[in-house]
């Protein structure tokens, strides 16, 4: 006897699941099955979140400051390639020129912070910011303002006009490119805490230019 309910109750559990799952059916109540991510989902999704969190935005803290020729390699050979007269190019070797960087902002009046802070007056706009690079010699001095990713127009010391664009791939460098007829010049300057490094290339010419930071001392006054 115990052995015909148990034959029974286990013949009976198909047309159990069958009956339930027409009543959820008819009822509306049948159980979403969500199918499992692709594997190309799951790899895109961890790529994003991978790319989001390691990329750290551009610092320039750096790139102002006051910078002091100290030494140079094959810049002679860098200047013939330019075309660059046999007398510039002597009096280029001759100089020991000073590069002063610094950002230049158009002031601009806050009337809504002047009114809860009456001491902030002024605040400067980044929009309207530019970059000025400025270098003297005993022989003739040279400044050029630009903002980074913008072409611009400019007759460098050596007299030759140039169109270039500055801009910015990674934290303290600035990658320039000056066209000036058939040439086309790279110049790389990597600013570090204690100097500034110039790496020039046109054609397969290439130079470096070291240029020491100057430590501004405090007015003790």
């Amino acid at each position: 006897m115990i052995l015909w309910w148990l034959t029974f109750s286990l013949a009976c559990k198909p047309v159990a699941k069958m009956i339930v799952r027409v009543l959820l059916c008819v009822a509306g109540l049948t159980p979403k099955v969500t199918p499992p991510p692709s594997p190309s989902t799951v790899v895109e999704s961890s790529l994003t979140q991978q790319t989001t969190s390691t990329i750290a935005p551009l610092t320039s803290e750096l790139i102002p400051g006051v910078y002091d020729y100290e030494s140079s390699l094959n810049f002679d050979n860098y200047l013939t390639e330019l075309g660059v007269s046999y007398v510039l190019r002597k009096l280029a070797g001759l100089a020991y020129p000073t590069v002063r960087i610094s950002k230049v902002c158009q002031e601009v009046r806050n009337l809504s912070e002047f009114y809860r802070k009456p001491d902030l007056i002024w605040f400067f706009q980044d929009d309207s910011c530019q970059w000025k690079i400025r270098t003297e010699t005993v022989f003739r001095s040279h400044e050029v303002l630009f903002k980074l990713n913008e072409r611009a127009n400019d007759v460098t010391m050596d007299g030759r006009s140039v169109q270039f664009v500055i801009r910015q791939f990674k934290s303290n460098q600035w990658v320039e490119t000056q066209e000036s007829g058939d040439k086309v010049t790279t110049i790389t300057r990597d600013f570090e805490d204690d100097q500034m490094k110039v790496s020039l290339i046109v054609n397969d010419v290439s130079s470096m230019s070291i240029f020491r930071r100057r430590i501004e001392e405090d007015d003790p006054f």
